[in-house]
C-alpha cells in the first residue's frame, strides 16, 4: 500500500536535458489540493480522482475506476488503438514539443 502513496504522489516531467521527478506532499489525507491522474487510454484521455473528501482512494476502489474507463473507451465506437499523443516521440523531443505548448 505505501508504494501506492508514493506512486501518486509525484510524477515525471519531461525536459529538455533531462526529465525531472516532481514529488507532491506524500500524507494520506490531502488538504485543499485536487490529486488527480490523466489515464491515456484507447486515444481518449480521462481524468480520475485519485482523492475523494480529503482522502486517497484504496486500491479496490483505484481498480474498480480503473475498469470504468476502460469499459467506457471500450464501448465507444470511435475509438481506436493508435498511438496516444507525442508517445512515440523521443523523450528530447517530446520535451520540446511541451514547452512550446506551455509557453501558449
Amino acid at each position: 500500500m505505501e508504494q501506492y502513496y508514493r506512486l501518486f504522489s509525484c510524477y515525471r516531467m519531461p525536459d529538455v536535458k533531462q526529465d525531472r521527478l516532481i514529488q507532491i506532499r506524500p500524507s494520506r489525507v490531502v488538504h485543499q489540493q485536487t490529486e488527480h491522474v490523466i489515464v491515456a487510454y484507447r486515444n481518449q484521455f480521462f481524468v480520475l480522482n485519485v482523492v475523494i473528501n480529503f482522502t486517497r482512494l484504496d486500491e479496490d476502489d483505484l481498480y474498480k475506476s480503473l475498469t470504468q474507463i476502460v469499459k467506457m473507451a471500450d464501448d465507444d465506437p470511435w475509438t481506436s488503438d493508435e498511438l496516444g499523443i507525442y508517445t512515440s516521440l523521443p523523450r528530447r523531443t517530446w520535451a520540446n514539443i511541451r514547452s512550446e505548448l506551455i509557453k501558449g
